[in-house]
């Protein structure tokens, strides 16, 4: 398996906090200034694996099996998922007289940062809502 591409992702210009005001407050707040907070420049760094793994024999470049993978991490406090990784394998051409067809299986993980997880779902009444049991569960 080789990787097939590795970059970094570079972003210069000032943005806008999508959680936090001037007053480092949450936006959502009653008590927020309304106003985001800029922030300077953003980055991140991901890479892509792509294999095929067989192919039949006669089979063309799309037939076969292939596994993929990609991996990604971005910083905490700018960015709402900081680490993500997913890969997968996927079944082509392999039913003769249907070179068309395919079939695949794929895992995901996504990871909030730390930062969007702090922040407190507040709404107009100040109050952080309960959440229910399968929120509890994945948070």
């Amino acid at each position: 398996m080789c990787l097939d591409r590795l970059d970094i992702l570079l972003y210069f210009p000032l943005f806008n906090d999508q959680r936090i005001d001037t007053l480092n407050l949450s936006l959502a707040s009653p008590a927020s200034s309304g106003i985001a907070a800029r922030l300077r420049g953003d980055f991140g760094v991901y890479g892509v694996i792509d294999q095929q793994i067989y192919r039949p024999l006669g089979g063309d470049a799309e037939s076969g099996i292939a596994v993929f993978s990609r991996i990604s991490a971005s910083p905490s406090d700018r960015n709402l998922v900081d680490f993500y990784v997913d890969g997968g394998i996927v079944f082509s051409g392999m039913i003769a007289g249907r070179p068309n067809d395919k079939f695949g299986a794929s895992v995901i993980y996504a990871k909030i940062s730390d930062r969007a997880r702090a922040q407190p779902d507040t709404h107009q009444n100040g109050r952080t809502p309960k959440r229910n049991r399968a929120e509890q569960l994945i948070s």
